[in-house]
């Protein structure tokens, strides 16, 4: 996998087949697990099924305060019934163009998440850093892969929280409570 530039380190991940069902991400997650490594970041595998690997990665970090975290998902959905003009995992580009399974959901986002978290690594020091989580699912059902890591990180860091005087909540959570606030108020009107 290049990591030198966007364009050709989306198009090493669109080289990974990892269409959903069955997966297949494992490949893909310990070359980008690798990356980040090599990067300085520690990084920790999750397989909640043979191929089907989650990558969590650290780097820097303190405990004032929860680090950044960088998310995205490795599988892609499937190539779909009709033909495709052009190789769904070449990464071929055509003008300013790059075409590809994934590419747009979520394989360059995936390029961009690896690339600024090299780009920062060597300044995270003394900072709350960063965590990079690359998941093995991109549909909406629950995530078994990275649940449990993920309640486990998350229950520590909120034990931190609240010891520490402060609660925090999740932008998902204040997002989830302006859409219920939203929908009740247009049922009453």
């Amino acid at each position: 996998m290049s990591a030198d530039d966007a364009i050709s380190l989306t198009r090493s991940l669109l080289a990974y087949d990892t269409i959903n069902p069955p997966g297949r991400e494992q490949d893909c997650a310990r070359r980008a697990g690798a990356l980040l490594g090599e990067w300085g970041f520690s990084v920790a595998y999750h397989d909640y099924e043979p191929g089907r690997t989650s990558v969590v990665a650290r780097a820097g970090g303190n405990d004032a305060k929860a680090p950044l975290c960088l998310t995205g998902h490795l599988d892609t959905v499937a190539l779909g019934t009709r033909p495709w003009s052009k190789d769904p995992f070449a990464g071929e580009a055509d003008g300013d163009r790059l075409y590809g399974r994934g590419v747009s959901d979520m394989k360059a986002g995936v390029a961009a998440i690896l690339l600024a978290a090299r780009n920062v690594a060597p300044r995270l020091g003394g900072t709350p850093g960063i965590v990079v989580v690359l998941t093995d699912r991109s549909t909406s059902r629950e995530p078994r892969s990275l649940a449990a890591p993920a309640r486990s990180w998350s229950a520590s860091r909120r034990r931190t929280i609240r010891t520490s005087g402060t609660r925090a909540r999740s932008s998902s959570t204040r997002a989830t409570r302006a859409s219920r606030r939203t929908a009740r108020c247009r049922s009453s009107a």
